[in-house]
């Protein structure tokens, strides 16, 4: 019980000891830097691209229909599986018998 004390207190005191160090370490980094905010010409890009990348998948989506049932605004709709390949799935060919 007295060496499981003793070696608490080092565990302890090891811990605290390490703290300490990094704490003074980490005062003498003097290093902030400035993160500024993009000028506004440059949101307005961003903006306008991402109204047109939506509008393209918007109009990809009309023009493929229902054919493609997984197709998501974020989702390269290039790697959608057509919904008539969902229907002869792995699950529909190999059932398991009861």
């Amino acid at each position: 019980s007295r060496l499981e004390h003793e070696h608490r207190m080092a565990q302890r005191h090891q811990i605290k000891t390490a703290q300490e160090m990094m704490e003074e370490e980490l005062r003498e980094c003097t290093f902030q830097p400035r993160i500024n905010d993009a000028p506004a010409y440059i949101k307005k890009i961003a903006t306008s691209q991402k109204r047109k990348k939506e509008a393209q998948l918007l109009l990809q989506r009309h023009q493929m229909g229902s054919s493609m049932e997984n197709i998501h605004p974020g989702w390269d709709s290039s790697v959608a599986v057509p919904t008539s390949l969902k229907k002869s799935s792995f699950a529909t060919r190999y059932t398991l018998s009861p």
